[in-house]
């Protein structure tokens, strides 16, 4: 399975044809096979049977696919981690022996306030996770509260949960099931102030699907991140002002991996200098940058723009400015090609005692 494999329209199936490190070209399709639509008229079978409609969760991001769309996995290399974040209004419950677990180990005398699986995006299979893998693959996870005060000193603590998966861990976990190394996580979480497994409410949410490029690292995708004070606007916290409960806080990551190619496009001087003798006091030399992605989907988009807005922004660990549209680039189909400008400025020197 590459990055993208093939796509649907109506009861038509497209095969991807193009080589293994290279995004997938629509003039390279050819019509593989016909399907009888079983779905309904939104989700068609192919796309519930490789992972991208989940049929148990209301979370879809490739459900209404048109002619010029494909299924999307985002990519990720060795050493990329992913956090996750949940903010339920209620309380947390109390009692729960832990906070997080793999469901492979919740049982009635071990209670959880949430748990997760992690399942293969072709055929839904979860991996069977054991305690000395939990620690590996998630290395990170805390279920408790953290605190904020409003512009009248008042403090209040709002419920949070957060865990950190080490997605390469996961893949050479799957590899070795015998797995296919594309995944999503499906999470679930107790409704009520009683713990898994016996809370008679649960709430249940699934990722998107991720997979690992089949390409040298950095040769088609970058790392993207960014920092926000405290909240986002997507309302993700940022801060570090945790109570203790189950787990150990900490700061949640803002980052995501973009198939992109990111280019320098040119050099801008800029000058101050005395109008009598044209002498130079002052000088700066800008670099602006061009980032064009490969068809993604528009919530992947939202993400990204959440992401951009943040106060210091940065591709492959080095700090850049961006402002301005983030425009689709696309008028057929829901799937977004983005061309984004960036800026970062090397030098700004004042030449006045030189």
């Amino acid at each position: 399975m590459e990055l993208f494999d093939s796509y649907q329209f109506s009861n038509l199936v497209w095969c991807d044809q193009t080589g293994l490190c290279e995004y997938p070209d629509p003039n390279a399709r050819i019509l593989c096979l016909e399907l009888n639509n079983t779905c309904g008229k939104d989700c068609t079978r192919l796309m519930l049977e490789n992972g991208l409609i989940l049929c148990d969760c209301g979370d879809s991001w490739n459900c209404n696919l048109c002619a010029n769309d494909v299924p999307f996995w985002i990519p990720f290399e060795v050493g990329d981690t992913f956090d996750f974040q949940f903010q339920q209004p209620d309380e947390l419950p109390v009692g729960c022996e832990h906070g997080w677990l793999p469901t492979d180990l919740l049982a009635p005398l071990n209670t959880s306030f949430a748990t997760f699986e992690i399942r293969g995006c072709c055929d839904d299979l979860p991996l069977e996770i054991t305690n000395e893998m939990f620690g590996i693959i998630a290395p990170n996870h805390y279920v408790g509260a953290y605190t904020s005060t409003d512009y009248l000193g008042n403090v209040s603590n709002n419920p949070i949960q957060m865990i950190r998966f080490n997605l390469a861990a996961i893949e050479t976990y799957m590899i070795g099931a015998g797995l296919d190394p594309c995944f999503y996580f499906l999470f679930n979480f107790t409704g009520t102030r009683e713990c898994l497994p016996g809370a008679e409410i649960q709430s249940e949410f699934c990722s998107e699907p991720f997979k690992m490029i089949p390409c040298s690292p950095g040769q088609k995708t970058h790392m993207v991140e960014s920092i926000y004070p405290k909240n986002d606007c997507f309302g993700t916290y940022y801060g570090t002002n945790f109570t203790v409960a189950n787990g150990t806080p900490f700061q949640y990551s803002n980052k995501i991996r973009i198939p992109s190619s990111f280019e320098r496009t040119n050099f801008n001087i800029t000058k101050e200098i005395i109008g009598a003798t044209l002498k130079t006091t002052s000088a700066q030399y800008c670099e602006n940058w061009l980032m064009r992605t490969a068809n993604v989907p528009e919530t992947y988009t939202r993400y990204l723009v959440n992401l951009f807005t943040g106060r210091d922004v940065f591709v492959d660990g080095t700090e850049y400015q961006i402002q301005g549209d983030i425009a689709k680039n696309n008028e057929t189909g829901s799937q977004w090609f983005l061309e984004i400008n960036f800026e970062r400025c090397e030098c700004d020197k004042s030449l006045t005692c030189e």
